[in-house]
């Protein structure tokens, strides 16, 4: 009888505890806790703008290439809230070393969404310049598209479209997006400049 205490005890215990948690959900956990939906769930439009670089690399890291990198990120982040499109940015940084990399991006500004390591075996990277589109690995490079999600789509429910790339420098500081360049054709907006 003495040696039966101890198992009917962890029992009565291990029974209270699923009752309090099911009665006291963790914050966060579970199907019902979830506060938003995924993207794909729903059809939605979406301006990305993908900037790939790496700490590594003097031009992608020199003042010359953040402040063009500044002014098209602010150009095309107005663009899309103009006519009323969310506005994501992402960061790749092909590095083999995260530490860099995430300093790297922290350093560029504050991305909604990151992709930091093995270099151009980066998933992130791989998938917006050779796979989807057939670029080029160059840093840096700067790649303007929209997504449309729809769980309706065939595979994954999403769909890329490349509006504009600029690799190097050069490319990126000759793209002057506050001098006229307007993605809103494009992506299905009315440009007011047009109109008048």
């Amino acid at each position: 009888m003495k040696g039966t205490r101890y198992p009917l005890l962890l029992g009565v215990v291990l029974t209270l505890a699923i009752l309090v948690v099911r009665v006291n959900p963790v914050p966060g956990g579970g199907r019902d806790q979830m506060k938003s939906k995924p993207a794909w769930t729903e059809a939605s439009i979406e301006v990305l703008f993908v900037v790939i670089g790496s700490s590594t690399c003097g031009i992608s890291a020199s003042p010359t290439s953040r402040a063009a990198l500044a002014s098209a990120w602010q150009s095309i982040h107005r663009e899309a809230e103009s006519i009323g499109l969310p506005f994501r940015s992402i960061g790749i940084a092909v590095e083999h070393n995260l530490a860099s990399g995430l300093r790297f991006l922290n350093s560029l500004g504050d991305f909604d969404e990151i992709s930091v390591g093995r270099a151009w075996d980066n998933t992130a990277a791989w998938r917006y310049t050779v796979s989807a589109f057939g670029g080029r690995a160059v840093v840096p490079q700067i790649l303007v598209m929209v997504r449309r999600t729809d769980p309706q789509l065939p595979r994954s429910g999403e769909s890329l479209e490349l509006l504009d790339r600029r690799e190097g420098l050069f490319e990126i500081e000759r793209w002057a997006p506050d001098q006229g360049t307007s993605y809103l054709p494009l992506i299905g907006g009315t440009n007011e400049n047009e109109s008048e």
